[in-house]
């Protein structure tokens, strides 16, 4: 019986959806048809320029505290 993609492999099926991902670039895609389905540790570095890649992509990025906000997040007594 065809599983979800029919007769195409897993690695084939998440090598087109990462194929669709614009973040994911030409690398990710070689490592998405070599790696298994599983949690994988990679470096630190190399865990944020890809984090920094898909913000890129989604045209998003992070907001940076201000000292206040820092704080506040710091101050236990602020209470919820």
């Amino acid at each position: 019986m065809p599983g979800r993609h029919g007769d195409r492999s897993e690695a084939v099926a998440r090598a087109d959806a990462a194929r669709q991902d614009p973040g994911i670039g030409d690398l990710g895609v070689v490592l998405v048809e070599r790696l298994s389905v599983d949690v994988h540790d990679i470096p630190e570095d190399q865990d944020q320029e890809i984090a920094g890649i898909k913000l890129q992509s989604l045209d998003a990025g992070l907001d940076v505290l201000t000292p206040d906000q820092i704080a506040y997040q710091d101050d236990y007594a602020a209470g919820t």
